[in-house]
């Protein structure tokens, strides 16, 4: 379990969907057990997230996810990022069933800045 980067979760700067709670909820939910996810930790110690998007298709990838971009303490240094794909079981967007990670990239303006912290 990654406990700092539960910690440091927040959603990207007017991107948290304060008129629907539900998906507010959902969100959080699905987030949060992304974090527990075992196999994440074989991919580095992250420390800083920020929820992109909720719920949406992109044009790289077909199937309903929720993006987030994560960093680990060297990859804030360098200014680099990585992005999620965090996917749920059911259209219902209500459990955690897997995620996709990109490859490190240069952070962008379009990523977005930390704003409300994920409660």
């Amino acid at each position: 379990m990654n406990q700092t980067l539960k910690q440091a979760i927040r959603w990207a700067a007017g991107q948290a969907p304060r008129s629907n709670p539900v998906k507010r909820k959902n969100t959080r939910i699905i987030v949060s057990n992304f974090a527990d996810d075992p196999a994440l930790a074989t991919h580095g110690d992250f420390i800083w997230a920020v929820i992109k998007n909720t719920a949406h298709t992109s044009h790289n990838d077909s199937r309903p996810h929720i993006t987030l971009h994560i960093k680990t303490a060297d990859m804030t240094a360098r200014k680099t990022t990585r992005a999620v794909h965090i996917y749920s079981k059911n259209d219902k967007e209500e459990e955690y069933e897997s995620f996709r990670l990109f490859e490190e990239r240069s952070d962008k303006e379009s990523d977005g800045t930390p704003g409300d912290q994920v409660e």
